[in-house]
């Protein structure tokens, strides 16, 4: 074997050498050497000065180059572009709920571990099921569950669909999954107690409220809304209104304007129709669904009938 060894001089030792300075230079900031002379017009031909990639200002007022002290434009300091923000379509965005960025760390995780084609066949079902296309939605989001089993919005978003379709043991069961996989995903808790809701197991919401109290601010807002429908249809009227008072205060930007509504049935089954026509103009007020301010005013209508009746 021939071992080529790197003379002074060789073209080797050249391109060795040229290589050790650029590493160098790399790995250290660029600064003029302070026993540098100075410049009077640079060096000749247009070639580069000492700071080893911006070409030196000139006596004759040629313009600093970026990144140069303007006064020391033997200095070179890097700019450096801000690094642009990754771009995360939330899941959470096709769900039915108001809902701010209210994910542990261990959903975080569970949530970045997603594969992609799982999460292409969730938005293909995200995009039937705002379409109310039930059937084709429950197949994309079960295919998305198949690529990955913890998939937690997609497990809520086919209780979800599942409900649409009237399908209510199964609804319940891919809630349940889905508390199962974290308990803290707030979601779940909100798939459930629709659920309970719509089948009015009453007792079970009002359990199922309190257990979800105290995840944040945005889940005691539907954990005391669910509490004071709750309260209402057991005929506890003190209770519901003492829960709903405490969603509206947490309410402050005007999410929920049923919340109003409700307060309003609470003060019309205690008889005071003015607090109940106080509550029903702030429905009206921050409510944009006219079906929904129909029945509220048919409702005013109503009390105001029998409060004139008596």
């Amino acid at each position: 074997m021939v071992i080529l060894r790197n003379q002074p001089g060789s073209a080797c030792w050249k391109h060795a050498a040229f290589w050790a300075l650029a590493i160098g230079l790399s790995a250290f900031p660029l600064r003029a050497q302070k026993s540098a002379p100075p410049t009077t017009g640079g060096p000749p031909g247009g070639s580069r000065g000492p700071t080893g990639g911006v070409p030196r200002g000139t006596s004759g007022g040629t313009p600093i180059q970026p990144g140069m002290q303007p006064d020391n434009p033997g200095v070179f300091i890097p700019t450096i572009a801000p690094i642009p923000k990754p771009v995360v379509v939330e899941d959470e965005t096709c769900l039915p709920w108001e809902l701010a960025d209210t994910r542990g760390a261990t959903v975080s995780a569970i949530r970045l571990g997603v594969p992609s084609k799982a999460r292409s066949q969730y938005d293909k079902a995200c995009g039937a099921f705002k379409k109310k296309r039930l059937p084709e939605a429950e197949q994309y989001v079960r295919y998305a569950i198949q690529q990955y089993p913890k998939y937690l919005a997609a497990l809520v978003m086919l209780g979800q669909v599942l409900q649409g379709e009237q399908k209510m043991t199964e609804a319940h069961d891919a809630c349940s999954q889905a508390l199962t996989v974290e308990p803290t995903y707030l979601p779940s808790y909100l798939c459930l107690a629709g659920l309970l809701d719509r089948e009015n197991q009453w007792g079970d919401l009002l359990t199922l409220s309190n257990r979800f109290l105290g995840l944040n601010s945005v889940g005691d807002r539907y954990a005391y809304y669910y509490q004071a429908i709750a309260y209402f249809h057991l005929y506890d009227l003190p209770e519901a209104q003492k829960s709903v008072l405490k969603a509206i205060e947490i309410d402050t930007e005007h999410h929920q304007p049923g919340l109003y509504f409700l307060l309003a049935q609470i003060y019309g089954e205690e008889g005071n129709v003015a607090d109940a026509a106080a509550q029903i103009r702030l429905f009206l007020k921050y409510n944009n669904g006219r079906q929904d301010k129909d029945a509220a005013k048919q409702y005013l209508a109503k009390l105001q009938s029998q409060q004139n009746g008596k």
